[in-house]
């Protein structure tokens, strides 16, 4: 099972990011801190992205499972919630 946050697809406990739709065009995106992985491909051809903004601490994003092909979101500025701290 899945569900849909803010058009982003997410397993349905949350904890995977699957899926971030490139039609989207956004500039930026919100990542929840209970978000441990993010799925192969999830950021494919999202060349628009340029921030996150991620919820948990600098360390937790750290240890989320990255999958592989997910240039625009490596390429994209991270601000988490203990950044500036």
């Amino acid at each position: 099972s899945y569900k849909d946050i803010g058009g982003v697809l997410y397993t349905a406990d949350g904890k995977t990011l699957v899926h971030y739709p490139a039609a989207a065009g956004a500039y930026s995106v919100n990542i929840p801190a209970g978000v441990t992985k993010i799925e192969d491909m999830a950021f494919y051809g999202c060349k628009s992205l340029k921030s996150i903004r991620y919820g948990g601490t600098q360390d937790a994003w750290s240890r989320i499972a990255l999958g592989s092909m997910n240039y625009s979101l490596n390429a994209a500025s991270v601000t988490c919630s203990d950044s500036g701290k």
